[in-house]
């Protein structure tokens, strides 16, 4: 799937957004099992993960799913629903405007608990709040920077890679990828955000099937 930035089209921004929700709901559909986590895994930090995650996590709690958002990034990078707050309580968890839609930092993570990024922890944690939420959605610091996408990706039930052609980068774009397949990330599919045709015919080339 191809998105256009929020700043030039959000309509369309949306419209894909809304895409990749019928993509989640139609597998669920197909395999007849519940896809509660879901990883957001970029190369780098201008790949727009954050914006996606923030998109996705209030489309299933408008949805009337109960939605977390967790953010695996250090908090100076967070996601934009750390603006939008109203309380945070005793275990971290930020409840926003939207009664359906908690945040989780990993700034709150650590202050509340001995929270480290790891498999085990990782694991644990989203198997705890699976108890309370319906939807559990991971934005994780860029692959160039640390494991933490690599974890969730192996984590979660299944994870979206997002790309963006801003840069030259587009043989590590491929290498990251490979390296997600290759760990056993049950990769849902590839989000081209506002990627180039250049990055969009190398991953197609790759792995030789439609994304979503």
């Amino acid at each position: 799937m191809r998105l256009n930035p929020v700043s030039d089209n959000s309509d369309l921004f949306l419209l894909s957004i809304r895409k990749i929700i019928n993509d989640i709901l139609l597998k669920e559909m197909k395999s007849m099992e519940d896809i509660n986590t879901i990883a957001l895994v970029s190369s780098f930090d201008e790949d727009g993960s954050g914006d996606i995650a923030d998109y996705i996590s209030y489309e299933f709690s408008d949805n009337g799913d109960k939605t977390i958002l967790i953010s695996l990034k250090e908090e100076s990078s967070g996601c934009n629903l750390k603006n939008k707050v109203r309380e945070a309580s005793a275990d971290g968890i930020i409840k926003t405007g939207n009664l359906n839609l908690d945040y989780l930092s990993l700034d709150n993570l650590k202050r509340t608990s001995e929270f480290v990024i790891n498999k085990e922890s990782v694991k644990s944690l989203l198997n705890k709040l699976k108890e309370k939420y319906k939807r559990i959605i991971i934005d994780t610091s860029p692959l160039e920077e640390n494991l933490s996408g690599f974890i969730a990706a192996i984590s979660a039930d299944g994870a979206y890679f997002v790309c963006n052609s801003k840069s030259n980068r587009g043989s590590m774009i491929h290498k990251y990828y490979s390296d997600l397949k290759d760990i056993g990330a049950n990769v849902f599919g590839v989000i081209f955000n506002n990627a180039g045709k250049r990055i969009v015919r190398k991953i197609y080339k790759m792995d030789g099937r439609k994304h979503g």
